[in-house]
Order: structure tokens, then sequence, then C-alpha cells
């Protein structure tokens, strides 16, 4: 990120107009400017392909206290918005086991749900789904590889 002494305008142009050594340091920072107002924020992984500069000149630029870096953790999940809304109705049976396997998930984080084939295990599942994104948490479901 661009050192704050350099959001003014005058400083930054000062700057830019005064420079007199390190040309590719000069395009690196001419990268991270454009690329802060296409993009908004820029990664260095994408600083340096569109600059064609090395880690050594963008350690440079941080040395002059030019710009700035900070690690951050990338999220590669994309999250899906909380006011999702699952469009069917439970059966009694589908509705009993979801209260039970609730109630369960009070005490314990696994639980077993035991039906015979097409009983609607999967709806209850999907409404457990439902409820977990609603909550802002994560959800893996796992199907078995068919034949």
């Amino acid at each position: 990120m661009l050192n704050p002494e350099y959001s003014n305008e005058d400083k930054l142009s000062d700057l830019l107009n005064n420079w007199t050594r390190a040309p590719k340091q000069m395009e690196l920072l001419l990268a991270y400017l454009h690329l802060m107002k296409t993009e908004g924020e820029v990664t260095k992984q994408e600083l340096l392909k569109k600059s064609g500069a090395s880690d050594a000149q963008l350690k440079g630029l941080v040395e002059k206290k030019i710009l700035w870096t900070e690690k951050r953790n990338i999220d590669r999940l994309q999250y899906l918005p909380k006011d999702i809304k699952i469009d069917f109705e439970l059966t009694a049976e589908q509705q009993k086991a979801y209260d039970t396997i609730r109630l369960s998930f009070g005490s314990k984080q696994v639980c077993l749900l035991h039906g015979i084939t097409s009983s609607g295990k999967t709806l209850v599942y999907i409404r457990l789904i439902e409820e977990c994104i609603r909550q802002g948490k994560q959800v893996l479901y796992s199907l078995p590889r068919l034949p």
C-alpha cells in the first residue's frame, strides 16, 4: 500500500517528478498506482507481474518507505449470501429426524442419520446446511461415488 504521506497529490507529484534513479522501481510504482486506480487492491503477485519487476525492486520501494506491504489471509472460498431459502417442507418423520439431530449437535459434533433409500435423508441434510449457511458457517457435503 502507498505510504499515506503520498496520498497528498502534491507530494506524490513531487516524488514522481524528482525521481532520478532506479527506473525499474519507478515502473513498479506506476504499475502500483495504476492497479490501485483500476482494481482497488493490489497483491504482490499481481503487481510484480504487471510491472515486470522483481522482489528486490519492490523491497527497495518498501525500504524507501514509499510502499508498505502487509500480509493478509486470503480465503479461497467465495461466501454465499446468508439469506438463502430452500423451498420445500419436511415430512413429519423428516422433521423429527431434523429436530433430533439439532438436539444431538448441542452435546456432540457428530451424528449418524440412518434411513432406507428414498426416505428423504438428503432433504434433512439440505435443511441443516441451510441453517449453517444462515449462521455464516461453512459446510462440506460429500456424496458417495456412484458405480
